[in-house]
């Protein structure tokens, strides 16, 4: 019967012990819990402050010059041949003819200037009519025929006329002897517009070679 009693006061004991320690555990304060954002943004700053430090540390960077530009190796002189410059030929107004007493002679064939009308230089007023007449001389050994024709080169046309024979009317014979001289006539129209102006015309033999060169210039106002 004691026997039974001890063991039931051992028992007692052990469940008052382990019942003490329950109770001490309960009153003990609890460890708060981390918040895990807290954490985070600790160690988000610890990491900035530690990349600052070793920014610091480290000395600025010189600044590179920019590189100057190459310039381009020379290219090679070409040797080919220049290639000449041509000059066009002269525009309706600005045509400049030979010197009037220009000859070029068709074998046997020779003319020369002998006179005009009107000299160069008059002054039209603007689409006047008037007569121009130029008069050639048969310096060769040839007689001129009516096939022989003074022909509207360059420079302003001012007749309607581009190619005319000597003048019988004007006291000219049809046939031109070498020695003597022969007149040609155009009906001619000064331009509307005022400027100063050339027309020019050629002396032919009936073959086509050229014998002379005859011109007027004059001025619209």
């Amino acid at each position: 019967m004691s026997k039974i009693i001890s063991r039931k006061f051992k028992f007692s004991l052990v469940l008052l012990f382990l019942l003490a320690i329950v109770i001490l555990a309960a009153c003990s304060p609890a460890a708060p819990k981390e918040d895990p954002n807290l954490v985070y943004t600790q160690a988000a700053e610890t990491v900035s402050a530690q990349m600052a430090l070793t920014l610091s540390a480290v000395p600025p960077a010189s600044p590179t010059p920019e590189a100057s530009a190459t310039p381009d190796a020379p290219t090679a002189t070409s040797t080919s041949a220049v290639v000449p410059t041509f000059t066009p030929l002269a525009q309706q107004g600005t045509f400049t003819p030979f010197p009037t007493s220009t000859q070029i002679f068709g074998g046997g064939d020779k003319a020369t200037y002998a006179y005009q009308s009107p000299a160069d230089g008059r002054v039209f007023s603007p689409g006047e009519v008037f007569q121009m007449a130029f008069g050639l001389q048969n310096v060769g050994s040839t007689t001129w025929t009516q096939d022989y024709k003074l022909v509207f080169s360059g420079g302003t046309q001012i007749s309607a006329t581009t190619s005319v024979s000597n003048d019988p009317d004007g006291g000219n014979k049809l046939t031109v002897p070498p020695g003597e001289k022969c007149e040609f006539i155009v009906l001619a129209t000064a331009p509307t517009e005022p400027g100063s102006y050339k027309t020019t015309w050629f002396f032919y033999n009936p073959a086509g070679a050229f014998l002379a060169e005859v011109y007027l210039s004059f001025k619209v106002e």
